[in-house]
């Protein structure tokens, strides 16, 4: 049986409510395999959630979507670069186990 390795994820979103992601982050045990990407999110980012993460609209304003966004070929796992990241995420939930503090949130 294949042992399936960890990755360990962190969003930023726009509120606690409305939880449109305008950050996504993870790291895995293989030093190629891991992300840090901002989106431009549908929805405004609040106040209270600009005040625990810092993000601003400004600052994702030339950001993709997030499901625009795809993987970019800057030292991750270049076997990928230029794939749409929702399908690399979902070929990512086949292969490790996700670790997230408050992962019902993420």
């Amino acid at each position: 049986m294949d042992e399936k390795k960890l990755l360990y994820l962190d969003t930023e979103t726009t509120d606690i409510q409305a939880k449109d992601i305008v950050q996504l982050a993870f790291i895995t045990d293989n030093p190629d395999i891991w992300l840090n990407l901002y989106f431009n999110p549908t929805q405004e980012i609040s106040y209270s959630a600009m005040a625990i993460h810092s993000i601003t609209p400004e600052e994702v304003a030339d950001c993709p979507k997030f499901n625009d966004a795809v993987i970019p070929d800057e030292g991750k796992d270049v076997r990928f670069s230029g794939y749409n990241l929702v399908e690399y995420l979902t070929f990512l939930s086949k292969n490790y186990i996700w670790v997230a503090h408050n992962a019902d949130f993420d």
